[in-house]
């Protein structure tokens, strides 16, 4: 399980002119839009709640009740900044870990791999509505995947998502 917030995501475009620019799209609870979706552990109402005002972006798969529970975020960047004859040269995001969640972050290794996926989400969803069984559908085939954490309270930085946002754009 790893618990993040503060994400930073970072494009490099080669416009028209021959100068670079370097655009920081920083979402935060006024600016930004993300969701915490949730399925199991025994509850059966987990799966259509909403969690679009929690705090903090959840990434995380474990039991309860010896019961596997699944927990996914959503977060849309707007990129309406961005023009379609802009060239982008590179994309990354940045996820920092949260010290003061009270969800703490912990893994244990005998649970197997802790991989992160950034998946593109290819159908609208609201904030203050989506759930598990409402959630968006999503673009796997170009996943990118994130190697899991090795300790508590690991940042994981510059991951690179260049192709990604050029297929938003083609």
């Amino acid at each position: 399980m790893k618990t993040l917030i503060n994400l930073l995501f970072t494009i490099l475009l080669f416009g028209q002119t021959t100068a670079q620019t370097s655009i920081t799209i920083k979402p935060d609870a006024s600016e930004g839009k993300d969701a915490r979706i949730s399925i199991g552990g025994g509850d059966p109402n987990t799966q259509s709640t909403n969690y679009g005002d929690h705090p903090n972006v959840v990434l995380r798969a474990w039991t309860f009740n010896a019961l596997p529970v699944y927990y996914r975020s959503l977060i849309d960047f707007d990129l309406s900044i961005l023009d379609a004859s802009d060239k982008i040269l590179s994309a990354s995001i940045n996820l920092y870990h949260d010290p003061l969640s009270p969800l703490g972050a912990t893994h244990h290794p005998a649970s197997g791999l802790n991989q992160t996926y950034f998946v593109p989400i290819t159908s609208p969803w609201e904030e203050g509505s989506v759930t598990w069984d409402t959630q968006p559908s999503l673009h796997y085939s170009q996943a990118i995947s994130v190697r899991g954490n090795r300790s508590d309270d690991e940042n994981f930085l510059d991951i690179d998502v260049t192709d990604m946002i050029k297929n938003q754009f083609e």
